[in-house]
């Protein structure tokens, strides 16, 4: 009876993914750690060998692009020791510990037993993003990422896009993305979460962005928890500014011991950067948070340097501990923020550009 009820287990847990991918799931993949008790279970419910990994590296080698493949993590935390080069497309990623994904580095400079379920994060010397995401249309369910090294070269949890390929549509569902480890880290290309050049059609729903909790004194001019890293990183030319993308009601962490001028979101490196965005990107039921004690609020959530035609737009946001929803400092016509409003008569429901300070 009871190898009955192993084998009802697994039906079970492919019948869930149904709902959760859809139907047309290609082969399925799991990882768990050597020797752990998750990797005893799923070698009790009937999991194959061949389809069973110690690592999220080894079980991507095995999928096949294009053909709706799918990871599933235990919860628990696994490290990445080279950067994960997601080129795939069509493929999946899913973490098993549920929704809720918060976590975090502790401050001894190890990474602990705070793993938000199913976290894969880095603590390799030289490793410069924990996933580098170019495929298209993947998708990525209550997963924890995080970069937690804490040197100058530690560039993001999460990278998306930065080459000529289109790694457009992909998506992030209840995931936690957290980098800037440190004051090392203290670099102006620094972020949690990278999008670069082919980065069009991202969503990202119900994530959390940034951290307030480990990463000591941000205070680089330009650092953004969230960096389009246009020319900065691709080069001109490399690919498109990325396209219209959309975050659904997600929470931007942030934590700044000094009141310089350093934003959450930076769009472009440097004044006239005219890569790192284009066309429209929508912010919907977002929360911006800077955690800042005793220090006066920091000056700006985003700071707008790239100068291409795009638009920012904020649908029922909310931001604490800011001066200023944005700077421009890219030149106009180029980036523009635009903020819902009230309908109060013919002219309301029409989003206007906040150019002051916030409640003014």
């Amino acid at each position: 009876m009871s190898g009955i009820v192993r084998r009802n287990d697994l039906d079970r847990l492919m019948g869930w993914l149904l709902n959760v991918i859809g139907p047309g799931v290609g082969d399925v993949f799991f990882v768990a750690s050597a020797n752990s008790a998750y990797e005893t279970w799923y070698k009790k419910i009937g999991v194959d060998s061949s389809h069973l990994f110690a690592t999220v590296a080894l079980a991507y080698a095995a999928m096949t692009t294009g053909r709706n493949d799918t990871i599933l993590m235990a919860p628990e935390g696994i490290a990445a020791t080279a950067e994960l080069d997601w080129t795939k497309n069509n493929c999946n990623l899913i973490g098993l510990g549920g929704p809720n994904v918060q976590g975090r580095k502790g401050p001894s400079g190890t990474f602990p037993t705070m793993y938000g379920g199913s976290c894969l994060y880095s603590t390799t010397t030289g490793l410069v993003h924990v996933l580098h995401l170019t495929g298209a249309r993947n998708r990525f369910y209550n997963m924890h990422f995080v970069n937690a090294v804490n040197e100058a070269t530690a560039l993001s949890a999460v990278r998306v896009g930065g080459s000529a390929n289109l790694s457009y549509g992909n998506y992030f569902k209840s995931c936690n993305i957290q980098g800037i480890a440190g004051t090392t880290c203290n670099s102006a290309l620094a972020s949690s979460l990278t999008i670069g050049s082919g980065a069009s059609y991202y969503q990202f729903d119900d994530c959390t962005i940034g951290n307030n909790t480990y990463m000591g004194a941000r205070a680089t001019a330009n650092q953004g928890h969230v960096f389009y890293s246009g020319s900065a990183q691709e080069g001109l030319g490399a690919g498109y500014g990325p396209q219209n993308g959309i975050y659904n009601r997600c929470t931007f962490l942030d934590r700044v011991v000094t009141a310089a001028s350093v934003p959450l979101i930076t769009v472009g490196s440097a004044a006239g950067d005219g890569e790192a965005m284009d066309r429209v990107h929508i912010f919907r039921d977002c929360v911006f948070s800077n955690w800042y004690g005793a220090v006066a609020n920091i000056s700006h959530v985003f700071k707008l340097m790239c100068n291409s035609y795009y638009k920012i737009e904020l649908h029922n946001c909310t931001a604490s501990g800011y001066d200023y929803w944005r700077v421009v400092a890219g030149g106009e016509p180029g980036g523009r923020l635009w903020a819902s409003m009230p309908i109060t008569g013919l002219g309301g429901g029409l989003t206007r550009e906040p150019t002051s300070a916030v409640g003014s």
